[in-house]
């Protein structure tokens, strides 16, 4: 994995030495205007909840063929990643500052 805008922006390296690389790119959100608290999108891309839901579909798929303990920890953990993140977007929004800067 190779860094290429820090937070957005990632090179994934291939299975294969020769393999090329992948690019995993993330939303990029930003005020419009030096002041402004409302995030616009900057530029397209996934989230981390989409990332990790891909890899807990990608152990599960894997789990099935070669079950083991150490799949099931890794897919438990994913799960409670995602819950603690569709937590705090959860309570963005009750507090009303989902879209913002504003903490």
């Amino acid at each position: 994995m190779r860094t290429v805008v820090p937070g957005y922006v990632y090179e994934l390296a291939s299975h294969k030495a020769n393999g090329g690389a992948q690019i995993l790119e993330f939303v990029h959100k930003a005020p419009q205007a030096a002041g402004d608290e409302t995030l616009v999108e900057v530029d397209d891309g996934t989230t981390t909840e989409e990332v990790i839901m891909v890899l807990m579909d990608r152990l599960t798929f894997l789990n099935a063929k070669l079950p083991s303990a150490h799949n099931t920890r890794a897919i438990f953990n994913l799960r409670r990643a995602l819950d603690e993140l569709h937590a705090r977007t959860a309570d963005r929004v009750k507090r009303g500052v989902e879209g913002t800067t504003r903490r």
